[in-house]
């Protein structure tokens, strides 16, 4: 039996693809990957078409659409059309479209995230980061800068050798000319996949660095360029995707990499304690009370 209306509205294509990516032929594998490419391609394309663009039948095409859980392609297509409508890839498209920016959207991504998040494959990630003798590679899109902020910060505060990658070809090609198997990456990116960012990825491999990517599933190009990979559902705020559900993973895995250094984490966190002591880099707010009260002691208001 199919999937009804209410579970249409329920679960993404993006899930679905997820759920079944280990039970396609390779020829389903083909069709999944052009549907996750261009969805408004299979919104609006015949099965004819689509057969064809795939070199395969369109009988396949069918076929595909019941490995998914649908009655046909007919019940597919209304699927991706509603998936479509409701998260547009382009900013400029959303902005005309006035997407809504119901907190709702953010909140449900956030606990859609969670509840299929991989404690194992976020422990294994972790590990990977704190474990690294060599360098950590935080590589991620314009988009996703916030979370790659995050990542390069608080890692640097515990573990030596984090530089977050960004800038030019050449600028970047300088930094990861001494990159070896003793690193390890992250990887942040979300459709559309940010060319650059793929690039730097599959390079950082080819030289043996351990891949690990934050992106919205096992179709991305990124995660195909990963040795690990972690799924992040991102709904669309007004016009942009949201980096809320990425940031509150990026800070578990952060946790856990504090977790596992341990006391060499807390030794670096004490150094760099003591050094912003001696700089005086925050305000205290005993001094600035003082600094207050004797201020207004100098005005007499009688």
């Amino acid at each position: 039996m199919g999937r009804s209306g209410t579970r249409r509205a329920t679960i993404s294509i993006d899930e679905l693809l997820t759920e079944h990516r280990s039970s396609f032929t390779p020829t389903e594998l083909r069709l999944a990957t052009m549907l996750a490419d261009d969805p408004a391609e299979w919104a609006f394309s015949t099965v004819a078409e689509l057969a064809r663009q795939a070199d395969t039948s369109g009988p396949t095409v069918v076929r595909f659409a019941v490995t998914l859980g649908f009655d046909g392609f007919g019940a597919l297509q209304q699927q991706v059309r509603h998936d479509v409508t409701a998260q547009l890839r382009r900013p400029s498209d959303r902005i005309r479209q006035h997407v809504a920016t119901d907190r709702a959207a953010t909140l449900d991504a956030i606990n859609a995230t969670f509840e299929r998040l991989d404690d194992a494959k976020i422990d294994a990630i972790a590990h990977k980061l704190a474990d690294a003798s060599g360098q950590v590679w935080i590589v991620a899109s314009e988009s996703s800068s916030p979370v790659a902020h995050l990542l390069a910060t608080n890692l640097k505060l515990l573990r030596p050798g984090v530089v977050h990658l960004s800038g030019s070809s050449p600028s970047t090609g300088v930094a990861i000319a001494d990159a070896s198997k003793c690193d390890a990456v992250i990887a942040v990116d979300f459709p559309r996949y940010e060319r650059a960012v793929l690039d730097l990825a599959a390079t950082l491999g080819t030289r043996g660095v351990n891949v690990t990517a934050l992106t919205d599933g096992p179709l991305s190009p990124l995660a195909t360029l990963a040795t690990d990979w972690c799924g992040v559902v991102v709904p669309s705020v007004g016009p942009f995707d949201s980096a809320a559900p990425t940031v509150a993973v990026a800070e578990v895995i952060i946790a856990r990499v504090a977790n596992r250094l341990g006391a060499d984490a807390t030794t670096r966190l004490d150094a760099v304690e003591q050094q912003w002591t001696h700089d005086g880099v925050f305000a205290s707010t005993e001094n600035s009370a003082e600094a207050a009260a004797g201020s207004n002691a100098g005005h007499d208001t009688r």
